[in-house]
């Protein structure tokens, strides 16, 4: 997954681009399928494939599910659509596939969580974030506070030392092309 921080600063430049009537409503869109324990649900798809990581990349997102099921009469769900827009192009385009056919399941999921804190402080400064952009502030304190308890009790202070999946760069590329998405063109439907 892309990381609490990357949605926010993809949903703050998509507003800065797009007239939203309800930014908070949009922000909470766009981390809401995160700030549940029921990720196959909120991301429409199926997490369940541990041995073929390509595989379970590309059918851990539904999009389509997604459109099917909600309204796009809401800045909300336009947030979550963005939110899983953007899960989706992390799995299937940012991720290395030479990686993804050599590696295991465990050692992926450190590696993913090295990559995300390795980013975490440059997003939070260079996009200038907080979580006064959303009114779930409380649900991602706590949800992200529960995270680096396990992070720090499976991994130690020092974190998971992994492979970076990711460069800034590509990071910094992927959050202004998806910044400056055209939901409508996408869906045919959101605005």
């Amino acid at each position: 997954m892309a990381s609490i921080y990357t949605h926010l600063a993809i949903a703050k430049l998509y507003l800065e681009k797009n007239e939203v009537k309800d930014t908070h409503a949009f922000c909470d869109g766009s981390v809401m399928p995160d700030v549940t324990s029921e990720k196959e649900n909120s991301h429409y798809g199926n997490r369940g494939e541990t041995k073929d990581l390509i595989k379970r990349h590309k059918e851990k997102i539904g999009l389509a599910e997604f459109l099917q099921a909600n309204p796009d009469d809401t800045d909300f769900n336009r947030g979550r659509f963005l939110h899983l827009l953007t899960d989706y192009k992390y799995y299937n385009e940012l991720m290395p596939n030479d990686y993804l056919k050599t590696i295991d399941f465990p050692t992926w999921t450190r590696d993913l969580f090295y990559t995300i804190k390795y980013h975490e402080k440059y997003l939070i400064e260079k996009y200038n974030l907080s979580f006064d952009m959303t009114s779930m502030k409380d649900k991602l304190t706590n949800i992200l506070a529960g995270w680096e308890k396990r992070d720090l009790e499976k991994y130690g202070p020092n974190g998971p030392q992994g492979v970076l999946l990711h460069t800034r760069e590509e990071l910094e590329n992927f959050i202004q092309e998806l910044g400056n998405a055209n939901l409508k063109n996408l869906t045919g439907r959101y605005l």
